[in-house]
């Protein structure tokens, strides 16, 4: 329909419902993953832009930034959503349509957290009780996901759940239902990742199931790889291999800004399974693509994932160098989890390299 509704808008040379019907084949493209349509569809979008005026160049930033995060092209997304962060809009121009500026200004957050900046992520994320939720339910879960995101990553539960419960009860209140479930299957992970691996997988499982059902998938490999990873955990490595090779994470297979995380996973699963090499073939491949995205914060995860492999295998100094330096590149965020987990693995490197050093 949405498309049908654009070629009418050609016909007629009625630029203002082109720019709005593409800001909704945008949105359609992220519910449902297609992330190589959500660049050129920006790209159509700001082509028309200058005879529109202002507010339509800011919503097209906001599309450009969009793409360009869900993509990986992370410099890009930043430049994009920096131009529209500080920018005063008018509520009743273009931007009414989908919120894409106040969305906007929320996924910056992620983008820093991706990019190495997690004090900046927290920084820029919209607090969780500001958000306006009368003005647009829609956009106020959009905002609320963000946040959250960027909390989870930073490994901040407490800040987490606060929005995480705002969000679900904004999802339920207006029968936005894939919020809800996506704030559910973040949820397990929390509960994962803070000891209570079997509620959380329990609402992994459920979350995955209803997002697939409602159509609403753009996050389902982020929550299947956090699935895998905690069935691994509990040694249940047969379905956690499933898990992942159904996502078909082959190098050149898909590339979006999880990427990089989906190889560190599929190469935690491998190196606990056994096949060794192909565990170090999926790592190697997963910093590579995070140095190409430049995002410092899957480089940092993947490789305590392979120093983790390397010290099982007794290589002590190997498992040390890539980590100490990925590590020295960060200039803040030092008391989140990701960069407390990898001093205290150096640390423990350290510690077994001077117990093995003859006295």
């Amino acid at each position: 329909s949405l498309e049908t509704a654009l070629v009418m808008a050609e016909r007629l040379g009625d630029r203002t419902h082109q720019f709005r019907l593409l800001g909704g084949l945008h949105m359609y493209h992220r519910r449902t993953g297609d992330v190589d349509a959500l660049l050129p569809t920006a790209q159509r979008a700001a082509a028309i832009v200058p005879s529109l005026g202002r507010s339509a160049d800011v919503a097209a930033q906001a599309l450009l930034g969009a793409s360009n995060h869900v993509k990986g092209n992370l410099d890009a997304a930043y430049a994009a959503l920096s131009a529209v962060r500080n920018v005063p809009v008018d509520p009743r121009g273009m931007l009414s349509f989908h919120g894409l500026h106040r969305e906007a200004k929320a996924m910056i957050a992620v983008t820093s957290w991706f990019r190495g900046y997690p004090d900046q992520a927290a920084e820029m994320a919209p607090s969780a009780r500001s958000i306006d939720v009368g003005r647009d339910p829609v956009t106020a879960c959009l905002c609320l996901m963000w946040g959250a995101i960027a909390f989870h990553f930073r490994g901040d539960w407490e800040i987490e759940e606060g929005y995480l419960a705002r969000m679900i009860g904004v999802a339920g209140e207006h029968a936005l239902a894939p919020y809800k479930w996506l704030g559910v299957g973040m949820g397990g992970d929390m509960k994962v990742k803070r000891g209570d691996a079997q509620d959380g997988i329990g609402d992994l499982r459920e979350a995955l199931r209803c997002l697939k059902e409602g159509g609403f998938v753009v996050f389902s490999p982020w929550l299947t790889c956090c699935l895998a990873e905690a069935l691994a955990s509990r040694d249940d490595v047969d379905e956690a291999r499933t898990l992942i090779d159904a996502l078909d994470p082959a190098p050149g297979s898909r590339i979006d800004v999880y990427m990089p995380e989906f190889l560190r996973v599929w190469g935690s699963v491998l190196a606990q399974a056994g096949d060794v090499e192909a565990a170090q073939r999926a790592f190697r491949h997963s910093v590579e693509m995070a140095d190409a995205q430049g995002s410092l914060s899957w480089r940092l995860r993947t490789t305590m994932s392979l120093a983790r492999l390397r010290l099982d295998q007794g290589r002590l100094a190997d498992a040390r160098g890539p980590l100490a330096e990925t590590y020295t590149r960060f200039t803040e965020g030092f008391e989140t989890l990701d960069l407390r987990t990898a001093r205290a693995l150096i640390a423990e490197i350290d510690a077994r390299v001077g117990a093995s050093a003859p006295s």
